[in-house]
């Protein structure tokens, strides 16, 4: 299987996990267009796609959503909370033959040979989730847009051989930018906000004793972290464990923009 961030930030995210059967997309928060054009730029054919998984209700998540609504037939799967906050907000702009909730999944393994189990992410949203994908041969996890790591997550990305995870923020540069109202900052740094640095790396750390050996952060902002704050939290954290990156595991960054990098697994 092979893992592929087409878009990460605090602007826009989706990625796609897949495999020689094709695959699935996570979040559509770039256009519809520009969508296509990345999974061309790697070769994937939209024909190729399976289902499209929401994490959650927000527009860097979700921002093309009604024109892959309108332009596929694929099927997109959504928790609860953010399937009745879309209907909610644009009820009429959706088909409910596109749209379904995550007690549906399993059809996935029926359709496509992928089993995808959803698991709770604490997140100032309708209800916000993570996903794990398996082929029956390896299993990806992915995980965003958390304030603090539950066990729930730790529990459902361990023994996977990928994982994907948030480090939005470096603390420092978060507090001390002049741009960002206390309030932002507050929503950020708490518990329905997301992962700094230090505490993505932290969740790395107990993974990596846990069994998964290939990372890659995402979610980085582009006014609150660089990828150099990122690298270092991530080897320290692991090279007090006595993990070694690029000899016990690998580590990689997210781009704004992925043209290229796959990471197989």
């Amino acid at each position: 299987m092979k893992f592929i961030s087409l878009y990460s930030s605090s602007k826009a995210n989706a990625a796609y996990i897949g495999g020689e059967r094709g695959g699935v997309l996570i979040d559509i928060g770039c256009s519809y267009m520009a969508l296509c054009k990345s999974l061309a730029d790697h070769g994937v054919p939209l024909s190729g796609v399976h289902a499209l998984l929401l994490t959650h209700e927000h527009s860097d998540h979700i921002k093309g959503l009604f024109q892959f609504t309108k332009n596929t037939d694929i099927p997109v799967y959504a928790s609860h909370g953010t399937y009745q906050y879309i209907y909610g907000k644009a009820g009429a702009a959706y088909s409910r033959k596109h749209l379904h909730k995550i007690s549906d999944l399993h059809s996935l393994a029926d359709t496509a040979g992928y089993e995808v189990t959803a698991f709770r992410t604490p997140h100032d949203s309708a209800e916000s989730i993570g996903f794990t994908v398996s082929d029956g041969k390896a299993r990806a996890g992915y995980c965003t847009d958390l304030g603090y790591v539950t066990d729930t997550v730790t529990d459902a990305l361990r023994g996977c051989d990928f994982a994907f995870v948030e480090m939005n923020h470096d603390r420092g540069l978060l507090m001390g930018n002049p741009d960002y109202p206390y309030y932002l900052k507050q929503r950020i740094s708490g518990e329905g906000g997301h992962l700094c640095n230090e505490d993505g790396a932290e969740l790395i750390a107990v993974l990596a004793g846990r069994g998964v050996c290939r990372f890659c952060a995402g979610h980085l902002s582009l006014a609150n972290n660089t990828h150099d704050l990122c690298l270092t939290a991530a080897r320290e954290r692991l090279s007090a464990c006595g993990i070694t990156v690029g000899r016990d595991c690998t580590f990689d960054i997210a781009a704004e923009r992925n043209a290229g990098q796959e990471i197989v697994f």
